[in-house]
């Protein structure tokens, strides 16, 4: 079962993955650059959250109904047609529901996120990055080994016990040889 999502969560998900402000993302500019993200922000808000074309309107600097109709029609076709559009889609709807990470803090998100000052920035920032990443990515594998489990059906498949055993054995050396890659400072030992 998904968790609760929310208005805010959704607005700062799709800007954050965009990597547009939600001041911009909200004003009136036409501007592709923050057309598309609005236009999935709006998909989502109605997709999700089943809210009213007019409230999503109004959401979005004060803009008709026909403009939330327009972008929610505009992202559901993409995402038929566009493998693109449906795998962004997808990756939003991931950070979304993601029972690892809580995306805001308040419901802001700090947009100040770039490569200059990526470096810079405080340990507190570069945990929220790994855990929004790492619930994302893990999300992923889950998704695959959830698809290698439909292997199983035995009126489809016919496979033996020692395949089997491989397959789950070379998934269990790759995750050691994932997991082994985190690196875990020792604390330096106090002597006289």
């Amino acid at each position: 079962m998904r968790g609760r999502i929310s208005i805010a969560k959704i607005i700062n998900t799709v800007a954050q993955f965009y990597k547009v402000s939600v001041n911009k993302l909200q004003r009136k500019s036409r501007r592709a650059k923050f057309t598309k993200p609005r236009h999935v922000a709006m998909y989502l808000l109605r997709s999700e959250l089943n809210k009213s074309y007019p409230y999503i309107g109004r959401m979005f600097g004060g803009r008709d109904h026909t403009t939330a109709v327009h972008a929610y029609n505009k992202i559901l076709g993409a995402i038929q047609n566009s493998p693109g559009v449906r795998a962004e889609i997808e990756q939003i709807k991931n950070l979304l529901y993601s029972p690892m990470l809580n995306l805001t803090q308040n419901n802001k998100i700090n947009f100040k996120e770039t490569k200059s000052n990526m470096a810079k920035q405080n340990p507190n920032n570069k945990r929220e990055r790994f855990k929004r990443l790492a619930a994302y990515r893990t999300n992923e594998v889950l998704k695959k080994l959830k698809v290698l489990g439909n292997c199983a059906n035995r009126s489809a498949y016919e496979y033996s016990k020692e395949e089997v055993n491989k397959i789950f054995s070379e998934i269990e050396r790759k995750v050691r040889e994932v997991k082994s890659r985190f690196h875990f400072p020792k604390e330096k030992e106090f002597k006289l």
